[in-house]
């Protein structure tokens, strides 16, 4: 409670009701500190009838319609495939930054803080958003996954190269161009003109041809061809850090270019309870044997 009347936002993502009982809700919170942000982040928010429920993302994913849409089979009834990416874990954080820098806005300009109430599964519908809204109108589920082929031109999807496979997603409009990089005058009615073009080059002559005309093409990367890409070289968009334990680890850079206030990289994220005596001493005054016997109680953790 001490740290509460100093902290300008708290973020927590326990189950509900678990730091109600330690004294430590938003409501306690805000009489400490009124200017108080609190970010609440859980699976299914601090009300309704799932409330109460632990999850990960797969969970938020599987209720939201996020998996039934990405990762069906060419078949609609088969086994679905869990997705490789767990947006359900990294989309609801960003909504959570989003929020938390409206709220300090607020905070500056008002003086009062607030509660935010960030859950996996409204994230995720969110995300669904198009497909939601077009159910709606429409009365039809959305398409299911169906290979390399999407419900639209013929001229969208993957399609495989001499060695290797292309993302085209050349618009109606855009079929000039693309007969024009093909040297062809007709595409014909299904994708076979195209396909057999397509199967006589290699990803790269594909990617300049029909690149060089102003359709949009890519290569379809693994991961360990994606960062070494040119392109993602040339931006710096991979960066090699030092890593104290781990030692030297490439991985992605921040994503978003700022003019004035570039973001760098100094230091690692920090191991549990890396920070915990700077924070207890310096922020509260506890004493060195106030905090040893926090850690002797299993208080607070504190690295070996």
């Amino acid at each position: 409670k001490k740290l509460v009347a100093e902290c300008d936002i708290i973020v927590e993502n326990f189950k509900r009701g678990t730091l109600d009982k330690l004294g430590l809700s938003y409501e306690e919170a805000k009489k400490i500190n009124p200017k108080v942000i609190y970010a609440s982040l859980s699976g299914f928010g601090l009300d309704g009838p799932y409330s109460s429920r632990t999850s990960y993302a797969p969970i938020a994913e599987s209720y939201s319609g996020w998996t039934k849409l990405t990762a069906d089979n060419i078949e609609a009834d088969s086994k679905p495939i869990v997705p490789a990416s767990y947006h359900g874990d990294l989309d609801p954080a960003l909504y959570a930054v989003i929020s938390i820098l409206g709220a300090l806005r607020h905070a500056d300009k008002t003086g009062k803080g607030q509660l935010i109430d960030v859950s996996q599964l409204d994230v995720m519908l969110a995300l669904n958003g198009v497909q939601i809204t077009g159910f709606t109108l429409s009365g039809q589920l959305p398409h299911v996954r169906q290979a390399n082929r999407m419900p639209g031109p013929r001229t969208w999807g993957n399609f495989m190269c001499k060695d290797g496979w292309v993302y085209l997603a050349a618009d109606p409009q855009m079929h000039g161009r693309l007969m024009k990089a093909m040297e062809v005058d007709d595409l014909g009615e299904g994708s076979e003109v195209l396909e057999n073009w397509l199967n006589d080059l290699t990803v790269q002559e594909v990617v300049d041809k029909v690149g060089s005309v102003g359709v949009p093409v890519a290569h379809v990367y693994n991961i360990a061809e994606a960062i070494e890409d040119p392109h993602v070289k040339a931006r710096g968009s991979i960066i090699e850090y030092d890593h104290p334990t781990a030692g030297p680890v490439r991985m992605p850079g921040f994503p978003v270019k700022l003019s004035e206030t570039p973001a760098t990289y100094r230091l690692p994220a920090p191991q549990l309870g890396e920070h915990t005596k700077e924070v207890l001493s310096e922020m509260l005054g506890y004493s060195d044997e106030e905090i040893e016997e926090l850690r002797k109680a299993g208080a607070i953790t504190l690295p070996r």
